[in-house]
């Protein structure tokens, strides 16, 4: 638990000092150079780790990691953009986290994979080539559970709605820009099988860049 804090201090450490390192690479350039893109639609990649949570409590968690690719649609008159995210994740989960399922042996941990699908809105707090910003949206979470070592053939799945938020800061590069961000997925499950909890929560910490 201890290593995980560290971890996570150590992400958001590198989130607040990421831009101030790359800047000062850069080498001078005049401020239209360094203005955000007017491409009215983009891409961006990224990955990093994953908290999952339940409640207000850290989830036992060996280890987490996740990718996302989405679509920046800027919308006109300085209106918010829309982003499309699919992100996916695959997390190793001690027993503690995830309650045995009836007449099975209790597994010796737990896999946990999610794939989801995301609308949300963008907003950027600042202009320039220095972004901090904010996201929010609603989407599709499909959630699997496979107990391992104590059942291995026992997989649950099942799609559930969520929503999520959060917030990032991108600073352009060039013709790209790169980024950090951390968001919360908040998952409203049906509460069958394996996955039993009636909100399910993660926190994706996520470096990527945007083209």
């Amino acid at each position: 638990m201890r290593a995980y804090r560290l971890s996570f201090a150590a992400a958001l450490s590198a989130a607040l000092v990421l831009p101030g390192a790359l800047r000062a690479q850069l080498p001078a350039q005049d401020p239209a150079a360094a203005a955000p893109s007017a491409r009215p639609v983009r891409v961006g990649f990224g990955g990093g780790v994953v908290v999952p949570r339940q409640g207000a409590t850290m989830r036992q968690i060996k280890s987490g990691v996740h990718g996302q690719g989405f679509v920046l649609v800027q919308l006109p008159a300085g209106l918010p953009a829309l982003r499309f995210n699919v992100d996916m994740a695959r997390m190793r989960l001690s027993p503690a986290a995830v309650p045995p399922v009836v007449g099975q042996p209790a597994p010796e941990e737990t896999i946990r994979s999610m794939l989801a699908g995301v609308a949300s809105l963008k907003v950027d707090l600042l202009r320039g080539p220095v972004r901090p910003y904010v996201t929010a949206g609603v989407g599709a979470f499909r959630l699997s559970d496979e107990a391992a070592a104590g059942a291995a053939d026992d997989v649950r799945s099942q799609v559930d709605f969520g929503v999520e938020g959060g917030a990032g800061l991108a600073i352009r590069l060039g013709p790209i820009d790169a980024f950090a961000e951390t968001r919360l997925q908040n998952v409203y499950t049906k509460q069958q099988g394996l996955i039993d909890q009636k909100s399910i929560r993660a926190f994706p910490i996520t470096f990527g860049f945007i083209f």
